[in-house]
Parts: structure tokens; C-alpha cells; sequence
């Protein structure tokens, strides 16, 4: 009689395990923030961002526009950026420098792109890669 009544309660058991299992393994989304903070003459940049299953579209972005994209945080983001003649690739969320801010802001400028993880906070800017 006990192992019919362990029988009927395994079922129960492993659908609880697996549940509590899933809930560990949902991914977190961070939420990656680029503004255009080029000179006001500045052209158009043009920037897109890709993890390796998804590209996202390029955008256009005058002075002051955002670019945002929820984003998961066990990814690697690589973002291209095109101004004037330049051209510079970068990793926009890398877990291992990233983790565990909810949100990462990158600001592109004349002379480099900077990053910061307290928004738009200007004290805290620090620049990470050059034109």
C-alpha cells in the first residue's frame, strides 16, 4: 500500500522539481541604451546591433535620439556605429563586464563611445572605445 501512495505522489514531486527547475533558468533582460550625443552639426549616425541569432535593423539617430533594445543577459551584443567616415565595432553588453546591471548606456561622441550604468548621469561617463 505505502508504494502505491509514493507512486501516485512521484508525479506530483517531479512536475514541482521541474517547475522550480525552469524558474532558475529564466534569463534576465537588461536594457541597452545608446544615445547619439554628437556634435548638433553632426551627420546621421547609423547604428545597429546583433547578438548571434538576431540582427536588429540599423537606425538613423540625430543628435539626442535613443536607441533602446531589451536585450537577454546571457548574450554577447555587438554594435556597429557609422559617422561621417568612421566606423567602429564594439561589444555593448558583454556579460563578464556587464553583469549585474539591470541597464547599460552608452553615449557616442566626437571622439569615442563612452559607457555608463547610472543613465544619463554625465559624472560617471567613462570612455571605452575610440573612432
Amino acid at each position: 500500500m505505502t508504494s502505491i501512495v509514493y507512486l501516485h505522489f512521484l508525479p506530483l514531486l517531479l512536475c514541482f522539481a521541474f517547475s522550480i527547475t525552469l524558474k532558475q533558468k529564466q534569463v534576465q533582460k537588461v536594457a541597452l541604451h545608446i544615445i547619439n550625443d554628437l556634435p548638433e552639426s553632426s551627420d546621421i549616425l547609423d547604428l545597429g546591433c546583433r547578438n548571434n541569432g538576431y540582427h536588429k535593423p540599423h537606425q538613423n539617430l540625430t543628435k539626442g535620439d535613443v536607441y533602446r533594445w531589451d536585450i537577454e543577459e546571457t548574450k554577447l551584443y555587438n554594435c556597429d556605429a557609422l559617422w561621417e567616415k568612421k566606423m567602429v565595432t564594439w561589444a555593448a553588453y558583454d556579460s563578464s563586464r556587464d553583469s549585474p546591471y539591470e541597464e547599460v548606456f552608452w553615449a557616442v561622441k566626437g571622439d569615442g563611445i563612452y559607457l555608463s550604468y547610472k543613465a544619463w548621469d554625465k559624472s560617471t561617463w567613462k570612455k571605452s572605445v575610440n573612432w
